[in-house]
């Protein structure tokens, strides 16, 4: 029997909102606005028999954000700058009129394109819709990177690692973490830093622009979940199968899965799902994932869990297996078999668990209310490479807290309009205006195992607006003599992820801004063992911030973007 679900449990950030453009001589404001200078006073104004409770209040304006804000580059040196309007919690980013405070030491085109000029300190200044908001920039005289290798887990410095550009291997400060290199002025520059004893992820930057940079190692071995859920189902809430369903073949089924702790757009299939068991059915052996279970056959489940605050949602309802076994050959007609057959679902959820380390959490779910809400959600036209007839996974997303995001319903859909039935908010005392949908496509289809692009959009009066999918990355080829992946990407994503491992228990990160054309990425790094490699490419589009932002923070790990990741999109390959 082909697994009846997959994708249940992603989470979501919010989709940017269109915003109208004005110019910096638009109204001001008293939030986040350019001062204007003049008189600030009532001169000239008929105040005579105004009621100040009939005023109408301003509009809210928003905050305007600049990045990076912060950055010390060397002379020759050349960056963007990225302004993003924010207004009632949608991003959206805007075209303002730039400003240079002294371009002697900084220029600074329309565009927002910056080159570092001389030594000095300057002020970028952006103006949007009467909002005002700065860049600093130190240009220093000597070129010499100073960068900051931290314990990812903690944030701690790390007391014995090195960093390594062009030939030169420098060690850190073994209290600060600090290593400084004295590099060529102006030009891009790529780092690999490592920890001495072998126990971190050999990490490289590329073609960083900034001089003062934070580097995070990840701990070898961890991006898979460190403990299980161990549950069983109680089915009493459901109406009893008659002996004539019994006789078609329709059985009560079960699917739970824990919250995402990373939120919607940074899943992995190792986080979601237990691995498939074999079990007994109508006298037949069939293999089912572990999460889910049938009433009177095996009502027990089992789910992979990070340690820690934990959610668990849970559904059942009655479906004609039957049909599965009839002409299910893929993991779309599973998913779509389970949507059309969603009616009689009931639904629950657990927010208060937590899940110890390395031991399993057992615990009893029982599903209870009807799936009754109703999302409408907007599709976008496919993007290129992925066919018409592909639906989309559309998973509606409950919960804000530690546990992370949680499934409150999901459903398929097409470019244009759908509807996805979910449990309502008010059975948890959740807001419904805090939803949030998450459109999921897999060039190829479900369970192909080919590229994936994943967008969220809040849930607005009802409705959710996916905004364009990134195109897919696609791996055209590795070069191993040399060393050069050739890879697609999106050049809209703000951020480049690249996980590098083979059978030998060699470990690589690669982070990197997105080549504004297609060419071989050289990974350097130290030498890899045998055995075949495999790739796993990642594009991230941010609400807000750029790759120099992103790095002169050290947020760039999927923790750090995932609060403000607005779409992805992966591919996995492998070449021996």
């Amino acid at each position: 029997m082909t697994p009846l679900l997959l994708l249940a449990a992603l989470g979501c950030n919010e989709d940017p909102v269109p915003v109208t453009e004005s110019g910096k001589d638009s109204q001001v404001v008293d939030t986040n606005t350019r001062d204007t200078g003049g008189d600030s006073g009532l001169s000239g104004v008929d105040t005579q028999d105004t009621d100040p409770d009939s005023a109408e209040p301003e509009p809210d304006p928003g905050v305007l954000d600049v990045a990076p804000r912060e950055l010390v580059v060397d002379p020759g040196a050349t960056w963007t700058l990225r302004a993003v309007h924010q207004l009632e919690g949608a991003y959206s980013d805007v075209a303002p009129e730039w400003e240079s405070s002294d371009p002697a030491v900084v220029s600074l085109s329309d565009q927002g394109v910056a080159t570092a000029v001389a030594p000095g300190v300057a002020s970028l200044t952006a103006w949007y819709g009467g909002l005002e908001a700065v860049a600093a920039v130190t240009v220093q005289e000597n070129p010499l990177l100073r960068i900051q290798l931290v314990e990812a887990e903690t944030g701690l410095p790390l007391a014995a690692a090195t960093v390594t550009h062009d030939g030169e291997t420098v060690p850190v400060d073994p209290v600060t973490g600090v290593a400084e290199l004295t590099i060529p002025p102006g030009e891009p520059v790529t780092v690999t830093a490592l920890s001495d004893d072998d126990s971190r992820i050999p990490t490289t930057l590329m073609d960083i622009v900034g001089r003062q940079v934070v580097l995070p190692l990840r701990t070898r071995g961890q991006l898979e979940p460190d403990s299980e859920i161990l549950g069983t189902f109680d089915f009493s809430n459901l109406p009893p199968l008659s002996d004539d369903e019994k006789a078609a073949g329709w059985v009560v089924l079960g699917i739970a899965g824990g919250s995402l702790r990373l939120g919607p757009l940074f899943w992995r299939a190792d986080e979601v799902l237990s691995p498939n068991r074999d079990v007994e059915l109508y006298g037949l052996e069939v293999s089912v994932p572990g999460n889910l279970a049938i009433h009177e056959y095996f009502e027990d489940w089992l789910a992979p869990a990070w340690s820690g605050d934990v959610g668990v949602w849970s559904m059942a309802g009655p479906v004609p297996l039957a049909e599965a076994f009839l002409g299910l050959s893929n993991l779309d007609e599973a998913l779509d078999f389970l949507v059309q057959n969603m009616d009689g679902f009931v639904y629950d959820y657990d927010g208060t668990l937590t899940v110890p380390a390395e031991t399993a959490l057992e615990l009893e779910v029982a599903p209870s209310a009807s799936l009754s809400g109703v999302v409408q959600v907007d599709l976008p036209e496919w993007p290129e490479g992925v066919a018409a007839d592909n639906p989309a996974t559309l998973v509606v997303l409950d919960g804000v807290g530690p546990e992370g995001p949680t499934v409150t319903g999901f459903g398929r859909g097409f470019p244009g309009t759908s509807h996805v039935s979910r449990a309502p908010g008010s059975f948890f005392g959740w807001d419904e205006e805090a939803s949030q949908v998450l459109a999921y496509l897999e060039v190829g289809g479900l369970g192909t195992l080919g590229p994936k692009m994943l967008r969220a959009a809040p849930v607005v009066d009802g409705v959710a607006t996916i905004g364009p999918f990134q195109d897919a990355p696609a791996i055209v080829g590795w070069d191993e003599p040399n060393l050069l992946l050739d890879v697609s990407l999106d050049p809209d994503s703000h951020l480049v992820y690249i996980y590098l491992s083979n059978k030998s228990g060699d470990e690589r990160d690669y982070y990197l801004a997105p080549p504004t054309e297609p060419v071989p990425i050289s990974l350097e790094g130290p030498e890899l063992g045998m055995g075949t490699l495999t790739f796993e490419v990642a594009a991230v589009e941010t609400v807000q911030g750029t790759w120099e932002s992103l790095v002169a923070e050290g947020a760039y790990l999927r923790e750090d973007l995932a609060p403000m990741a607005r779409s992805t999109a992966f591919v996995t390959d492998s070449f021996k």
